[in-house]
């Protein structure tokens, strides 16, 4: 069933115009609500995109994704890649409202990361690196990684492919997002990354990696790397400081 929906928009000149787009009547994949379900709508969010423009070739105008099989192996395929979107997989309100403040907080720390060019001195601990960034809200943080996380297991684009949750961790994630509830830290925690030596042009889409005994996901952007691993009583990751607001980015090369 298809629903006609009247939007805004201004021309060139900035005059408003009236637009009717048509979208399919559905059950939104974040509130199990019966609504209009948006035609197009990003998997991995805009902001992460545009770090990754701001170094694209300039010679090509082309931003890469890169195919890693393992996470042993070097990068085995470079291709052109365009922004990913799919549609009727949520409404307007869990997109633009309660996925988009996660989202929002989430640029606002990388935003910081960049314009502050926060580089070492580095934290040692465990034979590890890290660049700590203060005052940041982990819940927050973590609520966007998983938001990345649900609209990649939800896509139907092969670009997401290997994300795929089973029922139990799919509802939790389902309700954290929807409640604003991050859980405790051993829940899903999460691991982030600073490459220091990766294509700055370049995204390596969601893939499937193996932290051991658990099983995680993994995305990077322009030498940002977000981690989830799946399941709970996880032992702490050592990125995210809940009580002390600080965030920890493990220092690595990325190959």
């Amino acid at each position: 069933m298809l629903t006609k929906l009247k939007k805004y928009a201004t021309d060139w000149q900035g005059e408003e115009l009236s637009i009717f787009v048509y979208m399919k009547i559905g059950t939104c994949t974040l509130c199990l609500q019966q609504k209009p379900l948006l035609v197009k709508s990003h998997i991995i969010s805009g902001f992460l995109y545009r770090e990754v423009l701001a170094h694209e070739d300039k010679t090509n105008k082309s931003v890469n994704t890169l195919t890693i099989n393992s996470v042993e192996d070097k990068v085995d395929k470079l291709k052109q890649h365009t922004k990913v979107t799919d549609g009727n997989i949520l409404c307007q309100n869990c997109d633009n409202v309660i996925l988009s403040k996660y989202e929002d907080y989430a640029k606002g720390v990388i935003d910081k990361f960049v314009q502050e060019k926060l580089k070492p001195p580095l934290l040692t601990v465990g034979g590890n690196k890290y660049i700590s960034i203060d005052n940041v809200d982990c819940k927050k943080l973590k609520l966007f990684v998983l938001s990345l996380l649900f609209r990649a297991h939800h896509s139907k684009s092969e670009n997401f492919s290997e994300v795929n949750l089973n029922p139990e961790y799919l509802e939790r994630i389902r309700l954290m997002l929807l409640s604003g509830d991050a859980g405790q830290e051993n829940e899903f925690p999460i691991m982030l990354f600073y490459y220091y030596d990766a294509p700055e042009n370049a995204i390596v889409q969601f893939r499937k990696v193996n932290t051991g005994s658990h099983d995680a996901y993994q995305l990077i952007a322009a030498q940002f790397g977000f981690t989830c691993v799946i399941g709970k009583d996880i032992p702490n990751m050592h990125t995210l400081d809940y009580p002390q607001n600080k965030v920890y980015l493990m220092y690595q090369k990325f190959k």
